[in-house]
């Protein structure tokens, strides 16, 4: 029986062996002929094997919904060729959506669309709906993140490298939908920053949205400072043994830490200072060359002309300061720079 299957398949046109497993010229013809000399079990292997072989051409299948971000909606991410060897090329199809928004594709333009680029297209087969939909991939805005971008923001914008921020929120963040695109911030106001601050800000990407927002912060700006060991007079010499290094909050400060290097035994207290006082700027000066009463040489120059005189200091200063002196003749008072312990240069 099996011979005698066997030569009528092959009359009629098979590439195949009786062996389970059939390729048919003319499927309909032979399964009609014998059908008849198989039993229930062989008929319904038969049957199979024909649906098998009628449907062998690969499919590609289109999404019927699929998101994309501001770049726009590539080829492979809306055809899909699962369980086949066909690359999909990352190619443009069409500009992205508004934020917010859905368009609608034809499948019609994207089969045609398809052809460009897919050689095998006319071997394939299609899973497509009527149309497609296109929108805008979003993603949430979460707290943690939003105080990373604001303290991001404002280290690099306001602090720069004169300390490290910290940041809390005392208003409540609501998680919102922004797109799935990197947004930046811009600050509104302030434009100085305090211990507590009504931030006021704008979130945008780089091409169609953006929002404004609010939030109540607490700032702090944490940096290494000079701190007093102990009390200092005013007109004190400060040395090494007077100050040590701290991390301090510098917002809480009436005015600019000090916070390079300080030329040791060069420098003296303009006020007094009590042990833990932060060192700043307007509260050291040059140490002093002159104290008040002091006689001293002033030179005037201008230009090839130069006069000297006696004057008396009004005020104590380091070298390089500003001091005001007194003609002791014409006791007429101006102002020169103190060149050492003994003159004071006047530009006329």
């Amino acid at each position: 029986m099996r011979r005698f299957l066997q030569l009528i398949l092959a009359l009629l046109g098979t590439t195949g062996v009786f062996n389970n497993t059939f390729t048919f010229a003319n499927t309909n013809t032979v399964e009609s002929l014998i059908v008849c000399l198989l039993n229930n079990q062989q008929t319904n292997q038969l049957h199979e094997v024909i649906k098998t072989n009628s449907n062998n051409k690969l499919t590609l299948s289109i999404k019927k919904v699929v998101g994309c971000n501001i770049d726009g909606l590539f080829l492979d991410q809306l055809i899909s060729a699962e369980n086949t060897k066909i690359v999909i090329p990352h190619v443009k199809v069409t500009n992205p959506p508004a934020f917010g928004t859905t368009v609608s594709l034809k499948t019609s333009f994207v089969k045609n669309f398809c052809a460009q680029y897919i050689p095998e297209l006319p071997d394939l087969e299609w899973d497509a709906p009527e149309s497609i939909s296109v929108f805008r991939n979003t993603r949430s805005l979460s707290e943690p993140e939003i105080v990373q971008i604001i303290k991001h923001k404002l280290q690099s914008d306001f602090i720069k490298d004169n300390g490290e921020i910290e940041l809390n929120l005392l208003s409540q963040w609501k998680p919102i939908n922004i797109p799935d695109d990197p947004i930046e911030i811009r600050i509104i106001e302030p434009l100085t920053l305090g211990p507590s601050t009504v931030l006021r800000f704008e979130l945008k990407n780089t091409h169609d949205w953006s929002i404004t927002k609010q939030l109540l912060i607490n700032i702090k700006v944490k940096a290494n400072v000079y701190v007093t060991r102990n009390n200092l007079k005013r007109g004190q010499v400060i040395t090494e043994a007077d100050v040590q290094l701290e991390k301090r909050d510098i917002l809480q400060l009436r005015d600019t830490p000090i916070q390079g290097q300080i030329d040791f035994g060069e420098v003296e207290s303009t006020t007094y200072l009590a042990p833990g006082s932060v060192l700043l700027a307007g509260q050291i000066r040059s140490r002093s060359l002159v104290k008040r009463g002091d006689i001293i040489d002033a030179i005037y120059t201008d230009g090839a002309m130069s006069i000297r005189l006696k004057v008396e200091v009004l005020e104590p200063g380091g070298k390089g300061d500003s001091i005001r002196v007194r003609n002791t003749q014409s006791k007429r008072e101006f102002t020169g720079r103190l060149k050492d312990e003994q003159t004071v240069v006047v530009v006329l």
